[in-house]
Parts: structure tokens; C-alpha cells; sequence
């Protein structure tokens, strides 16, 4: 993602000094920087919760969201291997992108959800003061 970045960059540096020497493929990648520009604001949203989610945790709250997070893991794998730069920018494909990407949000909230039904059980349950200090901050 950072190279996708950078060669964008560059492109844009060498065409406003309007160098006539621009590869091709760097032209053709900087013709959609705006699509690409979202998939890359897209990806980066959605690492933002997957390490959210992952870091924030806690070991009792796992065993409740695993299922949804292997889901979420296979989902990732699926598309590091399905899903390019160069995919074509197609209708369909780009529809693809933004259902997939819109379930994998979908599936975040919801373990954000769950996640803090479990808080707010957990601190406001009689049984269980002794645990209340462990969600205040």
C-alpha cells in the first residue's frame, strides 16, 4: 500500500513539472488514483478495527467473538488473494469490493456490540463487583 502511495506521488510530482517520460503503468495507476485512493482509506479503515478489535480483547470476552473473528481471518485471506490494484475498476467489481468491505464492517460493529453487552453484564452484575474496577477508567 505504501508503494501504491508513493508511486502516485511521484506521478503527480512529475506531471505538474510535465516530464515526458512517465512510464505507462505509472499513467495508468495515477488515472484512478481516486478509486484507489478510497480502497486505500477502505484498507486502512479496515485494519484499524481488526487490530482494535485484536488488541482490546480480553481473554474472557474471546471464546464469545472467535467464530466471528475466524470468519472475519478467512474473510482477509480471501481477499489478499482475490483482490488487487489492477483488478478491473468494473461495475460488478467494484461492487464487490464495497459489499465485502461493508460485511467485514458490519461483522466489526457487531463484536464491538457484543463486546460491550459483556462490559456492561460484567460491571453491573451483583455477583461480580470484585471485577467492576477492571472497565473503569
Amino acid at each position: 500500500m505504501t508503494q501504491l502511495v508513493t508511486v502516485l506521488k511521484e506521478v503527480y510530482f512529475l506531471e505538474s513539472r510535465e516530464y515526458e517520460n512517465v512510464p505507462s503503468q505509472a499513467l495508468e495507476l495515477y488515472s484512478r488514483r481516486d478509486e484507489l485512493r478510497k480502497y486505500v482509506i477502505n484498507l486502512n479503515q479496515t485494519v484499524y478495527y481488526y487490530n482494535k478489535i485484536r488488541e482490546t480483547v480480553l481473554e474472557v470476552e474471546y471464546p464469545l467473538i472467535e467464530s466471528q473473528l475466524t470468519d472475519i481471518d478467512r474473510k482477509l485471506l480471501q481477499a489478499e488473494n482475490s483482490l488487487t490494484w489492477n483488478s478491473e475498476g468494473t461495475a460488478a467489481t467494484q461492487k464487490k469490493r464495497f459489499m465485502w468491505s461493508s460485511k467485514l464492517q458490519f461483522d466489526f460493529d457487531l463484536i464491538a456490540i457484543q463486546l460491550s453487552k459483556v462490559t456492561k453484564v460484567t460491571v453491573t452484575s451483583p455477583t461480580s463487583r470484585s471485577h467492576a474496577s477492571l472497565f473503569s477508567t
